[in-house]
């Protein structure tokens, strides 16, 4: 059995920024930094660095940057309710050649800022550990334990026993932070989702766990590439 591919998901249109994955950023477009991190992780061959959209442009300059983009994805696989297990899913069905692999690297275009050994410490962390599914996190900026919600303008600590403690004497809290996901394939089909129990952890500092969803992160990640 093959060890495992790369996935990036580049759809062209998106909800809360205008074509995200298409911004240009430092000269290129989003979908580009996934793509060079992984040709030079060394992981991949050319074929394994597998880039799925419904866009014509990003799937020519996308093979340019060398990712294999082997098909023109379906429109209703580019818009809600479908998710990214749909398109990857989707994408088995058609290459089921695929299916002989152990695992699949998902990369997102909206985190420009992973580094190529991000990618090869995941992997070996999922090798080391024999993990089924793992995801990149981040610590929270503000500890969780201590958030609140608010229900009719009244406070409600999520931990009430929490919320007077020190966040030095607090367990530190973490969110995953969309940069890297690895899945098992043979479960995720069984399990009929790429997101389950137990999943193992790869922190990664703050400086490259920006995941573009607004105008504010993106200007946060030029501030961070222009240091």
């Amino acid at each position: 059995m093959k060890k495992i591919f790369c996935f990036i998901p580049a759809k062209q249109n998106s909800t809360r920024l205008e074509k995200k994955n298409q911004i240009v950023l430092d000269g290129f477009p989003l979908y580009y930094y996934p793509i060079n991190v992984a040709i030079k992780s060394g992981l991949f061959k050319k074929d394994e660095v597998v880039i799925s959209s419904d866009a014509d442009q990003i799937l020519h300059q996308a093979s340019l940057y060398g990712g294999f983009t082997p098909y023109k994805r379906d429109e209703k696989l580019s818009k809600d309710p479908a998710g990214v297990y749909d398109v990857i899913i989707d994408f088995l069905n058609r290459f089921p050649t695929y299916k002989q692999y152990q695992y699949v690297c998902i990369l997102l275009p909206t985190s420009p800022l992973t580094s190529s050994q991000d990618i090869k410490q995941a992997v070996k962390m999922v090798e080391d550990n024999q993990f089924d599914c793992l995801l990149s996190v981040s610590e929270t900026p503000h500890n969780a334990q201590l958030a609140l919600t608010i229900r009719d303008n009244l406070l409600s600590p999520l931990h009430p026993d929490k919320i007077f403690s020190k966040s030095q004497e607090l367990e530190t809290t973490y969110h995953a932070n969309g940069a890297i996901h690895i899945v098992n394939i043979d479960k995720m089909i069984k399990e009929k989702s790429y997101i389950f129990e137990p999943i193992g952890s790869y922190i990664m500092p703050f400086e490259r766990s920006i995941d573009i969803d607004t105008k504010h992160d993106l200007d946060i990640v030029k501030i961070i590439l222009s240091r």
